[in-house]
């Protein structure tokens, strides 16, 4: 499933639309997200900064598989604070494999 998160937008065809934190929360427990589209602002309440962190944090605890992800729309403090926990996600997802010690 690919989530599109945004409160203002339609999603593009083929893509899931969720409005908000908690439906986004659940969707990425329960469902098999493969990609995810971010807004950043949702109206009221959380954001899409809060869902994205949210990833990070399964992701460490590996409760969550690797999903592909975007940002199509967020100022840009907001765009730049999804990345960022998308990219701690990234990394827990996909660690650096350390180089071998030269004997």
């Amino acid at each position: 499933m690919k989530l599109f998160i945004d409160n203002k937008l339609p999603a593009p065809e083929g893509w899931t639309l969720v409005t908000n934190y908690e439906d986004a929360i659940t969707t990425v427990m329960m469902e098999s997200v493969t990609a995810i589209s971010f807004a950043h602002d949702l109206g009221a309440g959380a954001t899409g900064t809060d869902i994205a962190k949210f990833i990070e944090h399964a992701a460490n605890d590996h409760t969550l598989p690797p999903i592909t992800w975007g940002v199509h729309r967020a100022n840009p403090a907001g765009r730049a604070e999804i990345i960022w926990a998308m990219m701690g996600a990234d990394r827990a997802w996909n660690p650096p494999t350390p180089a071998p010690v030269a004997e």
